[in-house]
């Protein structure tokens, strides 16, 4: 989608706990890092929307500063508004392409880019890694979400015929309507022997009617920004390591971090996952593969920094 595109119908600009610096600090620490104390630290948003995700950080911790860009200009000024109406003074919206960022346009203790990475061409994508190296601090914790593999092969195809069928239509709320309008006739139609199929057409189906429950224009945006954006880019898990890899950076955790754990598997699966993996990253691989995922929310930090995988909460964790 072009700038235009998001000027037109904006990304909501919503929170999300697991980039708050609290959250991102907590499993940094229980990995053997000691990342900057959250009450005066800096922080960078990449596709910052209209900073509904910094405000409330910055409210929470009023010795921290944030710093939010995004290419959409009216996000940014509809959020610079909601600024000034608040009177938040510790939070900077600005309206410019993160191509732009150089190593002067500082360091910052945690770098987060939520809903990004897999939506821009490859050029922002190198981009982006190459900012969470040279912007973040030598104890820093940068937070990347994108789409996945293996889930989002299935996904993929009703992107795929939700394109085919709208590449004519160029109203984008138009767009939407006929995208779901298809799938949920495939769902209803698909014959008896295809029951497998038309059960996931019809789950796609559900969970977007669930989120017509909320602002009709919120369901719009998520859909045309994402499913029906221009760019949607998976990857596997190993390939975005590699990449990461190759920029001086390496895997920490996931911010969702329930999910690194394989205690809903039997001890058998267990076990043979162990056999299996022979690093962090092949084991979150393989669970990847069992759990046919299809969206990730990783946490990186610079290569150098030695990580404790034996989680061993501290007394001070403990008592948070």
């Amino acid at each position: 989608m072009t700038q235009e595109s998001y000027n037109e119908i904006p990304y909501p600009s919503f929170s999300h706990r697991e980039t708050h610096p609290i959250h991102l600090a907590t499993l940094a620490t229980l990995l053997g890092m000691e990342p900057a104390p959250v009450e005066r630290c800096r922080v960078l948003e990449l596709g910052c929307a209209g900073g509904g995700n910094l405000m409330p950080m910055a409210l929470e911790l009023p010795h921290s500063h944030f710093i939010g860009i995004d290419y959409a200009e009216r996000q940014i000024e509809e959020g610079q508004q909601v600024l000034a109406a608040l009177g938040i003074q510790n939070v900077s919206l600005q309206h410019m392409s993160l191509m732009d960022i150089g190593p002067d346009f500082g360091e910052f203790d945690y770098i987060i880019a939520h809903g990004v990475y897999s939506w821009v061409p490859e050029d922002v994508r190198a981009k982006l890694l190459e900012v969470c190296r040279q912007n973040l601090a030598p104890n820093g914790v940068a937070f990347v979400s994108y789409n996945t593999y293996p889930g989002w092969h299935m996904l993929g195809m009703i992107r795929e015929m939700m394109l085919y069928h709208t590449e004519e239509i160029a109203d984008p709320p138009q767009r939407v309507i006929e995208g779901l309008d298809l799938i949920s006739f495939l769902a209803e139609s698909a014959p008896p022997n295809q029951e497998g199929y038309a059960s996931f057409l019809q789950a796609y189906v559900a969970m977007r009617k669930k989120q017509k429950g909320e602002e009709q224009d919120d369901v719009y945006s998520f859909l045309l920004h994402d499913d029906l954006s221009e760019v949607n880019t998976p990857f596997y898990f190993h390939e975005f390591a590699g990449r990461i890899a190759a920029q001086g950076l390496q895997y920490l955790a996931d911010g969702d971090f329930p999910s690194m754990m394989p205690s809903k598997f039997s001890p058998e699966v267990v076990q043979r996952l162990g056999q299996m993996a022979r690093s962090p990253i092949e084991f979150e691989q393989y669970m990847d593969f069992l759990n046919n995922r299809s969206f990730r929310k990783t946490l990186l930090c610079h290569q150098e920094i030695a990580l404790s995988r034996r989680i061993q909460p501290t007394p001070e964790l403990l008592s948070a």
